[in-house]
């Protein structure tokens, strides 16, 4: 259920990817009342272009910290996954993220169980550099890049 603001997609959500009550807009619409000036750095959806269907988003979790880093957490929604969907997802935020003069370092923090995330942070040059323990998602690696040692994916076709 939606216990937060209705927003007009122009598109089809038939996974329900913005539900307030389990996606990123219970953070980001806060941070964004408080600093405004972060949501360029926030939240994104990703739209199947050949069906205008939200099939995931991303978003960085802030603007650059005082080292320069910015952490991605993306997600796809199940009967997209395992189509290059996730890969297609991060590399689009990670080059513009590298592209950025404030960013230095980019992160990912991802559940040690998630083989696909895994795979893909660290075809794109992550090494892990700690752990963290998250109260909503529990343990995950935290693995990180210089942004300008990311290697992108190849895009489709």
């Amino acid at each position: 259920t939606t216990n937060g603001p209705v927003v007009p997609l122009g598109y089809a959500d038939p996974g329900d990817v913005l539900a307030y009550d389990c996606s990123p807009l219970r953070w980001r619409i806060p941070q964004v009342r408080e600093d405004p000036a972060s949501n360029p750095w926030l939240l994104r959806l990703a739209v199947e272009r050949a069906t205008g269907t939200v099939i995931g988003l991303a978003n960085f979790h802030a603007p650059p910290d005082e080292r320069g880093m910015v952490e991605i957490g993306y997600r796809v929604v199940a009967e997209h996954r395992r189509q290059g969907y996730g890969r297609e997802i991060a590399t689009t935020m990670w080059r513009a993220a590298a592209a950025h003069p404030d960013v230095h370092v980019l992160r990912a923090s991802v559940s040690p169980d998630n083989e696909a995330s895994l795979a893909i942070v660290r075809a794109a040059g992550f090494v892990q550099v700690g752990q963290e323990w998250d109260d909503e998602d529990g343990l995950e690696l935290v693995l990180e890049v210089a942004a300008s040692d990311v290697v992108f994916a190849q895009s489709p076709g």
